[in-house]
């Protein structure tokens, strides 16, 4: 029986740790080898317009109709404000290590840094990918 409450409060902790942002090497007992993580936003041409390490912040949002969106914020508004003029009703593509995350339409210039993309997430997709870019802006 304590086998099994250990079994259940250490997934609760990883669950906790995804949606949180911390990673496995803050895990107790755990070395696991990080490999680096590269997000990069860019336009159809595969011109980088900006990186991970343009964050400030990045997090699961829920939004009125209850989807989940990876929200977050620009250290510069301005770099934001940029791109979105640049590519107002065309797609922002966002890759991790060349994968595909999520390609947005553009529906109007952000002016305060601050974003929210909608792609279907469910909050364990979502959880994932924010924890992908957190480590990006390291």
């Amino acid at each position: 029986m304590k086998f099994r409450k250990t079994v259940i409060l250490f997934t609760l902790f990883l669950s906790i740790c995804v949606i949180a942002g911390c990673s496995t090497k803050d895990l107790p007992g755990k070395k696991v080898e990080q490999e680096k993580i590269i997000v990069t936003f860019e336009d159809k041409n595969r011109n980088v317009l900006a990186t991970g390490a343009d964050l400030d912040s990045v997090f699961v949002s829920v939004s009125k109709d209850e989807q989940y969106l990876i929200s977050g914020k620009f250290k510069e508004a301005k770099k934001l404000e940029e791109i979105t003029q640049k590519l107002l009703g065309k797609e922002l593509l966002i890759y991790c290590n060349e994968d595909l995350i999520a390609s947005p339409v553009i529906n109007g210039a952000l002016r305060t840094g601050d974003f929210s993309i909608a792609g279907g997430f469910t909050l364990k997709e979502a959880s994932e990918w924010v924890y992908m870019i957190k480590k990006s802006m390291e």
